[in-house]
């Protein structure tokens, strides 16, 4: 995997204050215990976010557990090419009889603001953006959903990534967030769980501050999903928080710049895995040096560089992988062969012998 441009812009757009509000907000709800009043009003914030920002498939699974009445949240965004496979960002919003801000506040905010950020960029696959409810009673949620909707409708998932609890704790350097594969149940997904788990820490190390360590996955939301063969990941915080599951887990006692750090990171995975792309026309291309020319464009066959220094050439398709990587146009014009490259939109970008960004733009190869 390397940065993609596109993808990198669109995480850049995660703020401090915009996470520090919504985990305040969520702490303000209170105990988001079963029975609890601030469980109903947190699950009623979140759907009208989610109804706020536009997104019209918001469905609410309800049920009876020990006599209260839940309620699992799943806003469904459909991909351009693979309208009935799904990527699934999920995260529980109920809490052990206390505020949960860090367990699992921390995981909310990060699904509504990915999804909030992906809501108009257009995917591939689908995606279904999840806020389980029960999870600290046993998974009650997700069971529900594997048993009510994932297994009857023979759901097909790409991939299940869980944010649990990655809050960090403060007064700490939370740098490091664990990236957890599946280690338990089933053995036979679990090679492809590997597979993408370290996919995972690198898409983390590309689009955010975040340090990776590999863990196991266990605990969580996911596991019901595991036992039913599906491909699972997930992230869980470094440095556990000692308040976890007390009255103490509130604002103060975690880290918000490691949760705006991780979402940045959700956000550039959740490109990744989804194939987002990028479907506007840029007729404007963004070179610093006028002295950088890429002609013709639309190209085929042959591309001419024109440059009044040494430079690299980079291009990328949509989804970020490399198709030419960094070859060196010396100064004047120079020739480039792209005949074996498959017709489609791309991504160009000059870099100095510094290493120092110099112009990018589309291009379109007939």
């Amino acid at each position: 995997q390397t940065l993609n441009p596109y993808y990198q812009g669109i995480a850049e757009e995660v703020s401090y204050d915009t996470i520090y509000n919504r985990l305040q907000t969520f702490e303000n709800f209170g105990n988001k215990g079963l029975s609890s009043q601030g469980l109903k009003n947190t699950a009623k914030w979140i759907i009208y976010f989610y109804t706020n920002l536009g997104f019209t498939d918001i469905k609410v699974d309800t049920f009876i557990y020990s006599g209260n009445q839940l309620y699992n949240i799943i806003i469904t965004k459909i991909g351009t090419e693979y309208p009935n496979k799904y990527f699934i960002i999920d995260g529980h919003y109920d809490a052990a009889n206390c505020p949960g801000t860090d367990d699992n506040g921390s995981g909310t905010v990060i699904v509504m603001e990915v999804a909030r950020l992906l809501k108009d960029i257009n995917t591939k696959y689908s995606i279904k953006f999840i806020h389980f409810t029960g999870e600290e009673s046993g998974f009650i949620g997700s069971h529900y959903y594997v048993n009510n909707t994932v297994i009857p409708q023979n759901m097909d998932i790409l991939l299940l990534l869980n944010v649990d609890m990655v809050g960090g704790t403060a007064g700490m350097t939370n740098d490091i967030i664990k990236c957890e594969r599946d280690e338990a149940g089933q053995s036979q997904n679990n090679a492809t769980s590997y597979a993408y788990t370290d996919t995972l820490a690198t898409l983390t190390s590309l689009y955010s501050s975040m340090q990776t360590e590999i863990s196991n996955a266990y605990g969580s939301d996911y596991m019901p999903f595991e036992q039913n063969g599906e491909i699972i990941t997930g992230y869980y915080e470094y440095n556990e928080n000692p308040y976890n599951h007390t009255s103490g887990d509130i604002l103060i006692h975690m880290d918000p710049l490691s949760v705006k750090e991780l979402t940045k990171a959700a956000t550039g995975a959740t490109l990744y895995f989804s194939q987002a792309f990028n479907a506007s026309i840029i007729n404007k291309d963004n070179i610093k040096n006028t002295h950088i020319q890429l002609f013709p464009n639309p190209s085929n066959n042959v591309l001419y560089i024109n440059s009044d220094k040494n430079i690299y050439f980079t291009l990328t398709n949509l989804i970020g992988e490399k198709i030419i990587d960094s070859i060196y146009v010396r100064k004047g014009q120079q020739t480039i062969n792209i005949k074996s490259i498959s017709s489609g939109s791309y991504f160009y970008m000059f870099t100095n012998e510094d290493n120092k960004f110099e112009g990018s733009g589309k291009l379109l190869i007939k």
